[in-house]
């Protein structure tokens, strides 16, 4: 089977001139463990529905990691090697060695019992400087992953993305990755690695209860805080390729152990506080926790175990203490890291019969636990007159495609269902909400795709609550924008539209470096203008002003974020010669106003509006009822001012779209 770039299928010997006049790539789809056809069955079913999942944390914490092994959970194992890097597969990512665009997944996952669900994973970057990235994600999904490094503990990044999580009303499980640097490269005992687990547990929940909001705090009883019992921790190391949850380990015992007389819930709770086991032999006074025993001491033999022991004796082990019979030498007969990985998978659940040897069931079992399918979309902006068939959908970003140059819409249908070539319109930002001629672009759906990592599959229409890529309106979007019906016309001028630019402010993600750009040859600004253009769609907090005719001020989040940026206009957008000038710091400048004079009005977390009393200016205010309604609105607002609008730009702030206060 031969598919292209957009998952369809082709029979080369009726298509040979129809490939060379089209020029497609044609390569191999890895096989997977269902059909394709099945995949699209339970993508179009009511009752399972794709679940939206943000994995987010720190640089190198293990994010794409995870997304590489549950991809080879679904995938076989011959065709392995595409899974080094599954979600990274731009030019940059696999340079640099880290994420730098958002990249989405759908998997199809079986938990422990055999049901399966869908997932649509959204791996975000994980450096500081491309939060943008992070935060668009966090804001399409449903829930979110929290992946932290054992060894460094949480970092800038996960906090970062807790609070914004937090804020959001998302609810999320954590992963400890990496267990086993504590272990070889470390070099630290079980107990030790104990500590260290429960040091990043109070850490996370100290931040959960610190951001939390009034209105969060009064209903304190149904936050859920991050704990081993309540099956929203996991243990990992992705690098061997395991991970578990103390739910699914305490199963594997009662299996193995059928005298025990408890539940794996019980038995968990045991696992986790019961500090009162000693050994019978013991020359320590203090009693071991059953966690180091149970759990961390086994563990610590059997990595060792790989490290020295022969394949032989590796062999006997499985035999007489795992009970694992039928290993075969050519399978022992590898590397000690892929013996290491293929045998704590036969022990934690695997199936080496059909070959997928890696399986996570505890991490889908908590998905399925802690993320229930979200029926009301609060976050957006979605106007209660909106029957329940209309379509409306919320664009987080432009998506840059495998074809460079060209751009897929990342959107999520909020109501309703999607449909191939149906007529839409878009609102996007700087709309002029009162010219009616300048409110709405209506445009047709070329395309509708659905990501599965490297490659996608074209399907038909989109149902409620997934996230696809649409094809044809991006030339509508400049960051972000809201689709509907062109007939229905949902959008009604007591509705603004709530931009992803002013989430990135209040986060007080601004540009904070800059450098000036211009063409080796002065015929090439045209071009260099276009290059630019595009990168801003792919870029969310880049920002760019024309100095002078062929100078372009590009600012940006960082030094590495606009090193991108530059790489992607200099080769990928475009191919001319650059000059580009030093990075320096952006400079915002600060008036102190006259208190006499002014009066302050606030009216959002982080902007303030500056009037002068002046009885023109009210009475322009109170000519239009709508103004004079977000006027009154805008005084039950107080907060800190860090920008003050003037006059003259009043009415062009309110034009702009960066508000979404909804009047009554």
């Amino acid at each position: 089977m031969v598919f292209d770039n957009f998952g369809n299928f082709f029979n080369l010997e009726k298509k040979k001139k129809i490939l060379k006049k089209k020029k497609t790539d044609v390569f191999w789809v890895p096989k997977t463990i269902y059909s394709k056809n099945f995949l699209l069955k339970s993508f179009f079913s009511k009752k399972n529905k794709a679940k939206n999942v943000a994995v987010v944390g720190h640089l190198h914490h293990g994010k794409s990691s995870l997304i590489s092994n549950l991809a080879k959970n679904v995938h076989l194992l011959n065709d392995r090697l595409l899974f080094k890097d599954f979600s990274d597969f731009f030019y940059l990512e696999k340079q640099k060695g880290l994420s730098l665009y958002l990249s989405l997944t759908t998997l199809l996952l079986c938990d422990g019992i055999g049901k399966s669900f869908l997932f649509t994973f959204l791996d975000s970057p994980g450096h500081p400087e491309f939060f943008d990235q992070t935060l668009t994600a966090i804001n399409i999904c449903d829930g979110i992953i929290l992946v932290i490094d054992a060894a460094e503990g949480v970092l800038l990044g996960t906090e970062l993305a807790l609070r914004h999580a937090i804020l959001g009303g998302h609810k999320g499980i954590i992963i400890i990755n990496g267990i086993d640097r504590l272990i070889i490269e470390f070099k630290e005992n079980p107990r030790n690695v104990h500590r260290k687990i429960i040091q990043i547990l109070d850490e996370i929940n100290f931040l959960i209860e610190e951001s939390l909001c009034e209105e969060m705090k009064n209903n304190f009883d149904q936050i859920i805080f991050f704990n081993p019992i309540q099956n929203n921790v996991i243990f990992s190391s992705f690098l061997q390729k395991w991970s578990f949850s103390l739910e699914q380990y305490a199963e594997i015992y009662i299996s193995s152990q059928p005298s025990i007389c408890l539940s794996k819930k019980d038995l968990a709770i045991k696992f986790w506080n019961n500090f009162s086991f000693y050994k019978k032999k013991s020359y320590q006074q203090k009693p071991s926790p059953m966690f180091v025993e149970f759990i961390l001491n086994p563990l610590y033999n059997v990595i060792y175990l790989f490290i020295g022991e022969s394949a032989l004796q590796i062999r006997d082990f499985f035999q007489n203490e795992i009970g694992i019979f039928g290993i075969k030498f050519f399978e022992l007969n590898r590397g000690n890291q892929d013996i290491l990985s293929y045998s704590i998978n036969l022990f934690l659940g695997g199936c080496r019969e059909a070959k997928a040897i890696t399986n996570h069931t505890g991490i889908i079992s908590s998905l399925n636990l802690h993320f229930p399918i979200s029926k009301k979309n609060k976050r957006f902006l979605v106007n209660q007159l909106i029957e329940k068939k209309d379509l409306f959908g919320f664009v987080g970003k432009l998506f840059p495609s495998q074809n460079y140059g060209k751009f897929l819409a990342l959107t999520k249908i909020i109501n309703g269902c999607l449909k191939k070539k149906s007529i839409i319109c878009v609102l996007t930002e700087g709309h002029h909400i009162y010219f009616q001629e300048n409110f709405l672009s209506p445009t047709t759906i070329k395309n509708i795709l659905l990501p599965i990592g490297r490659y996608n599959f074209n399907v038909k229409k989109a149902p409620k609550g997934s996230v696809v890529l649409v094809k044809g309106i991006e030339n509508f979007v400049r960051k972000s924008a809201l689709i509907t019906d062109l007939k229905k016309q949902n959008f009604q001028k007591e509705v603004f539209f709530t931009s992803i630019l002013k989430k990135f402010s209040f986060s007080g993600l601004f540009p904070v470096l800059k450098t000036i750009v211009e063409p080796m040859f002065s015929q090439n600004s045209k071009i260099l203008f276009f290059a630019i253009r595009k990168s801003i769609k792919v870029y969310p907090t880049l920002s760019c002003k024309i100095m002078a005719p062929g100078e372009f001020l590009l600012s940006g989040t960082g030094p590495l974020y606009l090193n991108c940026v530059l790489h992607d206009i200099q080769n990928v957008f475009s191919e001319i010669d650059l000059n580009i000038s030093q990075l320096n710091v952006n400079c915002r400048e600060t008036i102190q106003e006259n208190k006499k004079k002014k009066k302050i009005f606030y009216f959002s977390k982080n902007t303030s509006l500056s009037i002068q009393k002046n009885k023109e200016f009210f009475s322009e205010i109170s000519y239009l009822s709508i103004y004079s309604k977000i006027a009154k609105s805008f005084l039950s607002f107080k907060c800190d001012d860090n920008f003050s609008f003037k006059k003259k730009n009043f009415f062009k702030t309110l034009r702009s779209g960066f508000f979404s206060r909804e009047i009554d």
